[in-house]
């Protein structure tokens, strides 16, 4: 029997919701039955607006006003919470196997920066 190694993981560091957001001022849905929402490639959300009844358009469509976005790109943008929830993704660092004391004070750095992992997203992310 061949041995295959495996990784150790960090703690979640970041927990990500894939949501649905409008813009202001408009009726906010309770579902997507029927409704067209933008969504990037990279969100790997079509299948999920459609799972909720929703048709997934391209980010450059016109007239579309609803967004499917990670909630941690939401604050200083000009969007508003619709209460869908599309995916909640709990984000791990993954770490060869022996390395204990790499992964103990990988731990520690992401649990001492933990607050700011949302606004260095916002800050750097594409």
């Amino acid at each position: 029997m061949e041995a295959h190694a495996t990784a150790g993981h960090t703690y979640s560091y970041l927990t990500e919701n894939l949501v649905v957001a409008a813009e202001p001022g408009m009726r906010l849905p309770r579902h997507l039955s029927g409704e067209k929402v933008h969504a990037a490639p990279e969100l790997m959300a079509d299948g999920l607006i459609e799972d909720e009844g929703g048709t997934p358009v391209a980010v450059d469509a016109p007239d579309v006003r609803l967004a499917a976005v990670p909630d941690w790109r939401l604050p200083g943008r000009d969007l508003v919470l619709t209460g869908v929830e599309l995916r909640r993704d709990e984000h791990v660092m993954a770490i060869p196997q022996g390395e204990n004391a790499w992964l103990l004070r990988l731990d520690r750095f992401l649990r001492r920066h933990e607050g700011e992992i949302a606004a260095l997203l916002r800050r750097h992310a594409p």
